[in-house]
Formats: structure tokens, C-alpha cells, sequence
């Protein structure tokens, strides 16, 4: 070979390795907003469990917004019950392809969407699996702090 050849082909190989560094790098960052995202979901449902009661609404903004503990029994807004099965299945099919997604993401947007996304996926998948029977009527503990509006009903999250 000659020299300009053995230059061509060094310059190549560093050109390919610092995609692929970049790559990685993409995919521990989505995977970092993923775990984050985990921790903050179940972060704000142990305190919302700890600190809001089902009975009593703490007021933020008169009667327009206001935080009070509300347990949803369904699947999403209180509908299919029996078939949260369904849901669970589908957030942990949801997680793995995030997963999948974060080893192949090339853009900085890509990868903090795919980790919020996986994250919030993770954090539902934890929740339905790991229902909690002492929650009131059997259903899992994905409560939160939710608003509420000035006829004291408060929605389901």
C-alpha cells in the first residue's frame, strides 16, 4: 500500500468510530431520561399517596385548582376495568421498544423523546404490574396529585 493509501484508510476508521462514540453516547442519555422520568412518576405518586388525602382537597387556586388524592380502578379514565391486563401488556411492549429505539437513536431530540417516553412506558408497565391489593377496591396505586375544578369533583388521572 502506499502511504496515502494507509492515511485514507486510518482517516476512515476514525470517522466511522466517532459516529459510533456519538451513538452511544445518544443512547446513555435516553436511557438516563428514562430512568429519571421513573424516578420522578413514582417520586410524585409515593408523595401524593403520603401527603393528599381521598377525602379532603388542598386548595392552590381557590376553588379553580386544587390537588386531592383520587385512585383510577379502570384501565384509562376508569374504563376496562377487568382488561388492565391488556394495558400492562402493552406498556411493557411500549418499554422494550423504547429500549430497542434508544440503541438506535442518532439525534439529541430523538433521544430525549424516546427516554421520556420509555420512561413514562416503564413507570405505567411498574404500576400495573405491581398492583397494589390495599389500594381501595383492588386497583393498582397509579394515583397522583390531581387538579381539581370548583365542583369539588376531581378527575382521574
Amino acid at each position: 500500500m502506499t502511504p496515502d493509501t494507509n492515511a485514507d484508510v486510518a482517516s476512515a476508521s476514525a470517522s466511522e468510530e466517532r459516529p459510533q462514540r456519538g451513538r452511544w453516547r445518544l443512547t446513555a442519555w435516553a436511557l438516563l431520561i428514562a430512568v429519571v422520568v421513573v424516578f420522578i412518576d413514582q417520586g410524585t405518586k409515593a408523595w401524593a399517596e403520603a401527603t393528599l388525602s381521598e377525602h379532603e382537597r388542598i386548595p392552590l387556586i381557590g376553588d379553580l385548582l386544587g390537588l386531592q388524592l383520587a385512585y383510577n380502578p379502570g384501565a384509562a379514565f376508569s374504563f376496562g376495568e377487568s382488561s388492565t391486563w391488556v394495558f400492562a401488556l402493552i406498556a411493557v411492549a411500549a418499554t422494550v421498544t423504547a429500549i430497542v429505539f434508544a440503541f438506535r437513536v442518532r439525534r439529541p431530540g430523538w433521544a430525549i423523546v424516546i427516554g421520556a417516553l420509555g420512561g413514562a412506558a416503564a413507570s405505567h408497565a411498574g404500576d400495573r404490574l405491581s398492583a397494589n391489593q390495599d389500594s381501595p377496591g383492588g386497583t393498582s396505586s397509579t394515583s397522583s396529585p390531581t387538579a381539581t375544578g370548583s365542583s369539588g369533583t376531581s378527575p382521574t388521572s
